[in-house]
């Protein structure tokens, strides 16, 4: 009976024993329960760790064919754990392998997910470890109950090693004894140093990349590669790991010395004071006033050098980002070093003149929709020569050396009188201006003061072409005046002004959902709907166009900056922010008694509305009205009275510059409550000034609001 009873039990323990079965899809940590240090090492040799996420910690378990709770160890690096056989008399070394050995890759789990051990079918002997410290050697012709050779399981959390140099395939042209040129590289999950070491004849501005560099950068670390080699030179720029020997690098770029190239301005031929340049909201190509700038410069770089086929790499000057098709949208262009989508062919009309420039993947011509600052560049377009509406798919490509950038000056008020709001906050007018060498002054009437009394040249091209000048009054409620505008050569332009008494303000609540109501999007320069926040890019003017009619003809004229709601010129669809003008005009059908109003366009004779009701989505002015909608578009809207919160403020001095991570407002005062608000409405810092400079950080770039008691700036990180 007894032995009977044994043997039942030695069954029991032996069934309990193949019951454990590691998932070998799931990546585990093999754990020591008498250190609690986990299994890893280097590229070729294990030892015992403490958990760092690489990926020679984590193994799976490969079942062997046929055998029974016999197991390949196979680490995330593609490393068999292996006894090693090279030397006949070493009966106890591990090594890690690229192939499976025979019986020296078999293991055997002995035990259960409790605590097992890994007998080796080689020799019949265990796993185990002499000592219990960080870097303890691992061997395996240790006895069955060896203290320090009992294992668990614990899955694991893996950081798998990434490197990417964006620019390799485009093989990046060093212009010789001239500018540095930036590749991007994207890494993760190495723990070591990586060196950098150029070939002779160029140079880096970083021959190491530390961990420490990398968390800072989130992973994205610029790298900047110049050259003194003779033109035609190739060059390498070898990446390596743990030190600069020849036997651990793992990537390479190549790099050749050029002459300088030629600069071009790839100009719009339907309006020569627009160019490509970039887009002010954020990194995409989009029209933009010819100042000269660097971002506005290009290089035609031939894809087959030597071969006279039209294909050209359209390369930013400064960071030589070619402008791309973006491979996630059939429309949109974007700047990025993908060599297929960034090829464009080139080709001058039959005037010798103008080009077209049509994208080699999709086949398509590269334009845009509107002229406005800002129209985005699309390669969706069939080209047609000498357009009256868009797509404006014709460019003049001319030399930056040679070209002289055209004078140019305009004004937002596109001849309207602009109404300031008396010892309120100030009216900004935008000017437009390039190519005027000389001092732009400006003055204003009695009754009326101006931010600033004149725009440099160098603030002109340091702005992009685009400066803007606040006017504020203490003139009794009623009175006209002007701001001129001159150079020393004569008069350029006269803005006429009115002093007026505060106006109310509202929220636009779409009668959809509650607490959604009209601000800004966060990326455009548009409309859209937010979270009701109480923030001043929520709060509307509804100003009648004729106060002395009853025609229901109104501006919406958003807070702050006193930008116009529009119909966007460039299409039938887009709502966008500008200046007065036909398309900002609105009829508002509101009734007594009824809990809407309906808001058409003046110019369109269609319904503003969304096509949903989420936090971003653009107003569009194309809808047919449906009283209340269960489905798209949603056309009815709420004016929701705020009430007065009017402060008397002096006129504003306030300037706000961004210096890196960092906005500086000067002419603040002690005690000034300032609110820094992101593009969509939300207040991300709210502070109390202590002296005439106040600073703040901020996370992240795009558009910041900066609300200094009831003035508002606008700057751009």
């Amino acid at each position: 009976m007894k032995k009977l009873l044994l043997l039942l039990f030695l069954l029991a323990s032996a069934y309990a024993q193949s019951a454990f079965v590691p998932d070998p899809t799931t990546v585990f940590n093999i754990k020591q329960t008498s250190s609690g240090l986990i299994i890893g090492g280097s590229t070729t040799s294990p030892f015992m760790q403490t958990p760092n996420q690489k990926t020679n910690q984590a193994f799976r378990f490969v079942p062997v064919s046929g055998k029974a709770d016999t197991y390949y160890l196979l680490n995330e690096n593609g490393d068999y754990f292996n006894k090693q056989a090279a030397v006949s008399w070493d009966s106890w070394s591990v090594a890690y392998e690229k192939v499976i050995n025979g019986l020296n890759s078999e293991w055997v789990i002995v035990g259960d997910a409790t605590g097992f051990r890994l007998q080796l079918n080689a020799n019949g002997m265990y796993m185990a470890t002499d000592n219990i410290t960080v870097g303890s050697g691992i061997y395996c012709d240790k006895a069955a109950d060896n203290a320090n050779g009992l294992f668990t399981l614990e899955p694991a959390v893996v950081t798998y090693e990434s490197f990417e140099v964006a620019e390799k395939a485009l093989m990046p042209q060093i212009e010789r004894s001239y500018q540095s040129y930036p590749v991007n590289i994207t890494t993760a999950g190495v723990s070591d140093i990586i060196f950098i070491t150029p070939t002779a004849g160029f140079t880096v501005d970083k021959s190491q990349i530390t961990p420490a560099d990398v968390q800072a950068g989130l992973g994205k670390i610029k790298l900047r590669i110049s050259t003194t080699a003779a033109v035609g030179t190739v060059g390498k720029i070898f990446f390596a790991v743990g030190s600069v020997a020849e036997d651990n690098r793992f990537d390479t770029l190549t790099v050749t010395s050029i002459a300088k190239r030629q600069r071009n301005y790839i100009i719009n031929a339907s309006d020569t004071t627009k160019v490509i340049g970039t887009l002010s909201t954020s990194d995409a190509p989009a029209l933009r006033i010819n100042t000269g700038d660097i971002t506005q410069k290009f290089l035609l770089r031939p894809v087959h050098e030597g071969v006279n086929d039209s294909l050209f790499y359209l390369l930013q000057d400064g960071d030589y980002k070619p402008i791309s098709k973006d491979v996630t949208s059939n429309w949109q262009v974007i700047f990025d070093s993908s060599p297929a989508e960034a090829t464009w062919k080139v080709v001058t009309q039959a005037n010798g003149i103008t080009s077209s420039i049509t994208n080699m993947v999709t086949g398509k011509a590269l334009g845009c929709d509107g002229l406005d600052v800002d129209s985005r560049v699309y390669d969706d377009k069939t080209f047609t020569a000498s357009p009256t509406a868009g797509p404006y798919c014709e460019w003049k490509i001319v030399n930056a050396d040679l070209a002289v950038v055209p004078e140019l000056f305009s004004l937002s008020d596109n001849n309207q009188v602009l109404s300031v709001e008396k010892s309120f906050q100030s009216y900004p007018i935008v000017v437009t201006t390039s190519g005027i060498k000389q001092n732009i002054n400006i003055t204003a009437s009695t009754g009326f003061t101006v931010d600033k009394q004149v725009i440099t040249p160098a603030q002109a091209i340091a702005s992009l072409g685009i400066v803007k000048v606040r006017v504020s009054t203490t003139a009794v409620v009623g009175t006209p005046g002007t701001i001129i505008f001159f150079t020393d050569k004569g008069g350029l332009d006269t803005v006429k002004v009115t002093s007026i008494a505060v106006e109310a303000r509202y929220y636009i609540q779409n009668n959809a959902v509650v607490g959604m109501v009209v601000g800004n999007h966060s990326t455009a320069n548009a409309p859209a709907l937010t979270t009701k926040i109480d923030t001043i890019t929520q709060k509307f003017i509804v100003r009648p166009l004729n106060p002395t009619l009853t025609d229901s003809l109104y501006y919406i004229i958003q807070d702050g900056d006193y930008q116009m709601m529009k119909k966007s010129p460039s299409n039938a669809w887009d709502v966008i922010f500008g200046g007065p003008s036909a398309e900002a005009v609105w009829k508002i059908d509101s009734k007594a008694g009824r809990p809407y109003m309906i808001v058409i366009n003046n110019v369109t004779g269609k319904a503003l509305g969304v096509d949903n009701l989420l936090v971003n989505d653009r107003l569009w002015d194309d809808k047919t009205f449906v009283e209340s909608p269960t489905a798209k578009p949603y056309c009815e809207w709420s004016l929701i009275t705020i009430p007065s919160s009017v402060k008397k403020v002096e006129t504003s001095n306030l300037i706000a510059t961004v210096s890196g991570q960092q906005i500086n407002v000067y002419g603040t005062k002690e005690g000034d409550q300032v609110r820094v608000y992101n593009v969509v409405g939300k207040m991300v810092q709210h502070f109390t000034a202590q002296s005439n400079i106040s600073s703040v950080n901020v996370k992240g770039s795009g558009l910041y609001l900066i609300q200094v008691n009831a003035t508002t700036l606008k700057v751009i990180k």
